[in-house]
Protein backbone atom coordinates (compact mmCIF):
# COMPACT_ATOMS: atom_id res chain seq x y z
CA UNK A 1 0.00 0.00 0.00
CA UNK A 2 1.32 3.00 -0.76
CA UNK A 3 1.59 6.26 1.54
CA UNK A 4 -1.73 8.53 0.90
CA UNK A 5 0.44 11.56 1.56
CA UNK A 6 3.36 10.83 -0.95
CA UNK A 7 3.03 7.83 -2.42
CA UNK A 8 5.60 6.17 -1.34
CA UNK A 9 5.56 2.53 -1.69
CA UNK A 10 7.93 2.06 1.63
CA UNK A 11 5.35 1.76 4.00
CA UNK A 12 5.08 -1.05 6.39
CA UNK A 13 2.35 -2.70 8.68
CA UNK A 14 2.34 -2.40 12.27
CA UNK A 15 0.33 -2.06 15.82
CA UNK A 16 -0.13 1.13 18.42
CA UNK A 17 -0.34 0.37 21.93
CA UNK A 18 -2.56 3.45 23.13
CA UNK A 19 -1.67 5.40 26.88
CA UNK A 20 -5.19 5.05 27.43
CA UNK A 21 -5.15 8.85 27.31
CA UNK A 22 -8.90 10.84 26.92
CA UNK A 23 -7.08 13.31 24.08
CA UNK A 24 -6.20 10.10 21.32
CA UNK A 25 -2.73 10.01 21.70
CA UNK A 26 -0.77 7.24 21.31
CA UNK A 27 2.55 6.10 22.57
CA UNK A 28 4.61 3.52 20.70
CA UNK A 29 3.96 1.96 16.97
CA UNK A 30 5.80 -1.73 16.47
CA UNK A 31 6.25 -2.08 13.01
CA UNK A 32 5.41 -6.17 12.19
CA UNK A 33 8.73 -7.69 10.84
CA UNK A 34 11.21 -6.70 13.72
CA UNK A 35 13.48 -10.05 15.00
CA UNK A 36 12.62 -11.05 18.37
CA UNK A 37 14.45 -10.16 21.92
CA UNK A 38 15.59 -6.98 20.51
CA UNK A 39 15.08 -4.06 23.00
CA UNK A 40 14.17 -1.39 21.39
CA UNK A 41 11.19 -2.86 19.39
CA UNK A 42 8.81 0.21 18.94
CA UNK A 43 8.97 4.30 17.71
CA UNK A 44 6.91 7.12 20.00
CA UNK A 45 4.60 8.68 18.21
CA UNK A 46 5.24 12.70 17.38
CA UNK A 47 3.96 14.16 20.61
CA UNK A 48 1.12 16.29 20.73
CA UNK A 49 -0.47 14.58 17.37
CA UNK A 50 -4.04 12.99 18.62
CA UNK A 51 -5.41 10.71 15.99
CA UNK A 52 -7.50 11.38 12.89
CA UNK A 53 -10.07 9.51 11.21
CA UNK A 54 -12.19 9.90 7.73
CA UNK A 55 -15.87 9.47 8.58
CA UNK A 56 -16.33 8.74 4.88
CA UNK A 57 -13.92 6.62 4.00
CA UNK A 58 -12.60 5.68 7.60
CA UNK A 59 -8.69 6.32 6.86
CA UNK A 60 -7.02 6.72 10.42
CA UNK A 61 -3.63 8.47 10.87
CA UNK A 62 -1.10 9.77 13.23
CA UNK A 63 2.54 10.93 12.65
CA UNK A 64 5.65 9.38 13.79
CA UNK A 65 9.89 10.73 13.24
CA UNK A 66 10.74 8.55 9.77
CA UNK A 67 14.25 8.59 10.82
CA UNK A 68 13.88 6.99 14.22
CA UNK A 69 11.19 4.40 11.95
CA UNK A 70 14.02 3.77 9.82
CA UNK A 71 16.82 3.38 12.24
CA UNK A 72 14.61 1.01 14.10
CA UNK A 73 14.23 -1.21 11.12
CA UNK A 74 17.52 -1.21 10.26
CA UNK A 75 18.97 -2.07 14.02
CA UNK A 76 15.99 -4.62 14.29
CA UNK A 77 14.16 -5.99 11.30
CA UNK A 78 14.21 -8.92 10.02
CA UNK A 79 15.79 -8.90 6.05
CA UNK A 80 12.99 -8.75 4.39
CA UNK A 81 11.65 -5.74 6.10
CA UNK A 82 14.88 -3.93 5.77
CA UNK A 83 15.28 -4.88 1.61
CA UNK A 84 11.64 -3.63 1.50
CA UNK A 85 12.19 0.10 3.12
CA UNK A 86 15.01 0.17 1.61
CA UNK A 87 13.98 0.01 -1.92
CA UNK A 88 15.54 -3.37 -2.76
CA UNK A 89 12.10 -5.54 -2.93
CA UNK A 90 8.84 -5.48 -2.25
CA UNK A 91 8.02 -6.75 1.33
CA UNK A 92 6.08 -10.09 0.72
CA UNK A 93 2.33 -9.66 1.48
CA UNK A 94 2.14 -5.76 1.10
CA UNK A 95 -1.45 -4.72 -0.50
Amino acid sequence: MNCPVCQSPRTVEGRVISDGSEDGRAEKFFPRGLKLFKLRRAVRLSGGHAFRACCQCGHVWNQLDPKALRALIEASGNDALKDHVRGDHPLAGAS
